[in-house]
């Protein structure tokens, strides 16, 4: 007697076959375990498409009492037949957790015979059992069931599918009530408080009423105060004991120079410290106001780690006058515009470092607020948010090729109330506790205030509504930062491996060498058009989600932007990733 014997693929498919030899009398019949996948069967007739699609595998010789053990029933005995007959259903591999979600489903059966060779799969007898056959679970000899069939209809993939089209639809229209029903309650509660509220004033309008101008430097028709007074009556700071560096004022004492004014590297005549002391040009109220205002957003903010330190306010000699000063810490590695200048390349962790304490900087600034509760249960607020209003390369200084500090708060204005009053919220201050009963000398300074090349979208396009200046300044700021972003990351190798060297600024190759004026940056930007990020930011994964921030952070929409605390906590994950990939070392090559 000979039977085919099967092997059994990696996949579970059928492999080689070989013809074996039943040696043992007891063992004269042939048997055979085949699947049937549910792509191969017609459930409308009950029958196999193409015996192609049977697989057959473990075929062996057996015995009566071998087969009794086989299937779901006893006693069963082999057809003496050429046909492989007598068919168990013995399962599927719909349940089978392992099974490839993709894959068809398959059946399997068994079945014997007692002719040479019997068990071959064009062999198989296809006619179906009756249903009561099939349903009792009994062999049955020369018939198939496909398998166990329960009294309750099961599902057809049809009905499931309308029943998922159904829930889907349904959980669609909720959340389009839901989007639609919150763009009306805010639509509302915007025409309450727009209603309630003194009537929007044109950006335009202002501009020409207050003392800004084209490139931002101010005009001269500030107040008239004469006496050098620090806010708050704080007393002057004595600056007798500081010096020039290098026999300044000169250029090698210089650090770097504005429209207010210059700083020089000083040294304290007694310990040998170096410090920055920022002076003011004399004879210019608006520069005296601007030092006023400046110091005392950093008496109240330069406690965190990405703002500059200030050590004191007072007077000292420029060129044999007295000008008003400001004592802060000294970076040794000057601005960040200087240190992209003289860099071949920027490493992708200090890049990340930088980035993530600009923006986190900014987010101090912008979401700082603490309210102190009096013993009279009176409330009085410490610290307000700032918007910034100058964020460009220049005004970012380094502690260390990691360690970024944001400067120069000449523009700043603080976007509250600063009265004991904490629900004052939104409305235009000077700097907190810079003349508390006044108008702030810069609430009209709204309109291309700052550095043109920097200046976002709706302040080059104006006119603005009023209403929302404390979000609109933050946002703009935002904007500004995401240009910070793009010069330093695109001088990152891994980024872009065909910088150069060279430290290309905001929209220069869009100006073609032109002046970036107003009138050029709003033809610019207001088409949508930004810097160009190179194609190779999305070859990491570091690259594609700086490539998200710049995006998210430069968007046409103030609303569309993301916040400095997004960007700050986004690029805080960066720096954790670094550290943690095994190939941080590659990346800085």
């Amino acid at each position: 007697m000979e039977c085919f014997t099967y092997s059994k693929t990696s996949n579970g498919t059928q492999g080689a076959r070989e013809i074996i030899q039943c040696d043992d009398p007891e063992k004269q019949y042939c048997f055979m375990v085949y699947s049937i996948t549910e792509e191969n069967y017609d459930p409308s007739t009950n029958t196999i498409i193409d015996t192609q699609g049977i697989v057959a595998t473990n075929g062996k010789c057996i015995g009566l009492q071998d087969k009794i053990d086989v299937g779901r029933g006893s006693n069963h005995q082999c057809a003496n037949s050429d046909k492989c007959a007598y068919f168990y259903p013995t399962g599927n591999d719909a349940d089978d957790p392992k099974r490839n979600a993709t894959a068809p489903i398959r059946f399997y059966h068994t079945c014997c015979c007692s002719e040479p060779l019997c068990n071959e799969r064009t062999k198989i007898d296809l006619t179906p059992c009756a249903d009561s056959v099939c349903k009792e679970g009994t062999s049955q000899n020369g018939c198939f069931c496909l398998e166990a069939k329960d009294d309750a209809t099961p599902p057809t993939r049809e009905s499931e599918t309308e029943t998922l089209v159904m829930i889907l639809v349904s959980l669609l229209v909720g959340i389009a009530i839901c989007i639609v029903g919150t763009m009306i309650y805010f639509m509302i509660q915007n025409y309450i408080r727009r209603r309630n509220s003194d009537p929007p004033i044109a950006i335009d309008r202002l501009q020409s009423d207050g003392p800004c101008s084209e490139n931002g430097i101010l005009s001269e028709n500030g107040d008239s105060e004469k006496d050098l007074l620090l806010p708050h009556s704080e007393p002057k700071k004595n600056f007798e004991d500081y010096k020039y560096c290098d026999d300044g004022p000169n250029k090698l004492s210089v650090c770097g120079e504005g429209r207010y004014g210059s700083v020089h590297r000083v040294e304290n005549k007694n310990t040998g410290e170096t410090f920055a002391m920022k002076i003011f040009r004399p004879n210019n109220n608006n520069n005296y106001q601007m030092w006023q205002k400046e110091y005392e957003h950093l008496r109240k903010l330069s406690d965190h780690r990405n703002i500059v330190k200030r050590f004191g306010a007072g007077e000292f000699y420029y060129s044999g006058v007295l000008c008003c000063a400001i004592l802060l810490e000294y970076c040794p590695l000057g601005s960040l515009s200087l240190w992209l200048d003289n860099a071949e390349n920027v490493c992708l962790h200090d890049a990340l470092s930088i980035a993530r304490d600009i923006a986190s900087g900014l987010e101090f600034l912008h979401e700082a607020k603490q309210v102190k509760t009096n013993k009279d249960d009176t409330k009085e607020i410490l610290r307000v948010p700032v918007a910034h209003r100058d964020i460009k390369t220049s005004n970012v200084l380094l502690r260390s090729n990691d360690h970024a500090l944001i400067s120069d708060f000449g523009l700043a204005i603080a976007l509250t109330n600063s009265s004991s009053n904490p629900q004052q919220n939104g409305t235009l201050d000077g700097a907190s506790g810079v003349n508390d009963n006044k108008q702030d000398i810069d609430v009209n300074r709204l309109k291309q205030c700052g550095t043109p090349r920097y200046l976002s979208p709706e302040l080059l396009e104006g006119p603005m509504d009023v209403h929302n200046f404390a979000d609109a300044f933050r946002q703009a700021d935002v904007y500004s930062m995401s240009l910070v972003h793009w010069e330093l990351f695109n001088l990152c190798s891994i980024f872009n491996p065909n910088h150069n060297s060279i430290h290309e600024l905001p929209y220069q190759r869009e100006l073609n060498g032109q002046k970036p004026n107003i009138a050029k940056l709003q033809e610019i930007v207001s088409k949508g058009q930004r810097p160009e990020i190179p194609s190779s930011f999305k070859n990491t994964i570091y690259g594609q989600t700086i490539h998200k921030i710049l995006n998210e952070s430069w968007d046409h929409d103030p609303n569309a932007r993301i916040t400095a605390a997004t960007a700050a906590q986004r690029l805080n994950s960066l720096v954790d990733n670094y550290y943690e990939d095994p190939n941080y070392e590659s990346y800085d090559i």
